[in-house]
């Protein structure tokens, strides 16, 4: 079949554009999910020359909802900044059950795009629009620099949208990452948190 003839998407509502865009602005993260941290932030200095990336391993995101169950869970992740876009890169535990392992699981081990996140400041609205809008919420909780939900949607599974809640600790965090890309001159291409 050509292209043009496939059934295109009906037009959406002004108002649920806006709706959306109030409460969630832009995407602002990618995150992939690897089963070697380093080697995954090797290959994005080597080949896409990001950094510098921002290390924090083996720590716990406490108390979180996984699909029903209270868990602690344990990752490492690391960030860096090209331009407007921070990349994420999370290595789960790999003897634990979580979204992450579920994520390599499927995806045969393969580094891949897991999610996209939003940084809003109001996060129970974002919470509650995403609900509305048929999302669910796989994991959920809250760090110390506050909370975070990852959701997905019957319609494309596949894809993840997570929801963070954008506070003054997270926002210092996030600019740091930001201000030490913009100058990054190749030195110093990993520091640990």
């Amino acid at each position: 079949m050509d292209f043009k003839q496939r059934t295109m998407p009906p037009a959406v509502d002004g108002s649920d554009i806006a709706e959306w865009k109030q409460c969630f602005g832009d995407a602002r993260q990618v995150g992939y999910v690897t089963t070697d941290l380093m080697k995954a932030i090797r290959f994005f200095i080597d080949n896409a020359r990001i950094g510098p990336w921002f290390v924090a391993a083996d720590r716990y995101l406490r108390q979180v909802n996984y699909r029903g169950t209270i868990m602690d869970v344990k990752l490492s992740t690391a960030h860096a900044n090209s331009g407007g876009m921070q990349i994420e890169i999370i290595e789960p535990d790999p003897l634990q059950q979580s979204i992450y392992s579920e994520w390599l699981a499927h995806q045969g081990a393969r580094t891949l795009v897991q999610h996209l996140a939003w940084w809003v400041p109001d996060f129970q609205a974002a919470l509650r629009l995403a609900k509305a809008r048929g999302y669910e919420a796989i994991l959920h909780g809250s760090a110390v620099q506050g909370g975070f939900a990852y959701f997905q949607h019957s319609a494309m599974p596949e894809f993840t949208l997570e929801a963070t809640e954008i506070t003054p600790a997270r926002t210092a965090k996030y600019e740091l990452i930001a201000k030490a890309a913009e100058c990054w001159d190749g030195s110093e291409p990993v520091r640990f948190l």
